[in-house]
């Protein structure tokens, strides 16, 4: 059960650690005016690991 709590504990701090991480990003992307570079990147990469499964 300890094992348990812990490990659920440890789900929550990545959660948190993964939110941090999507607003750095959607901050970033924001305040970028490359956007339209970065956005057609993002997509090329999505098309590529979709390919690949």
């Amino acid at each position: 059960l300890k094992k348990m709590e812990s490990s659920i504990n440890q789900l929550f701090e990545n959660q948190g650690l993964y939110d941090t991480y999507a607003k750095n990003a959607f901050t970033y992307v924001k305040n970028n005016h490359d956007i339209k570079i970065i956005s057609k990147k993002w997509f090329e990469l999505i098309e590529k690991i979709i390919d690949n499964h």
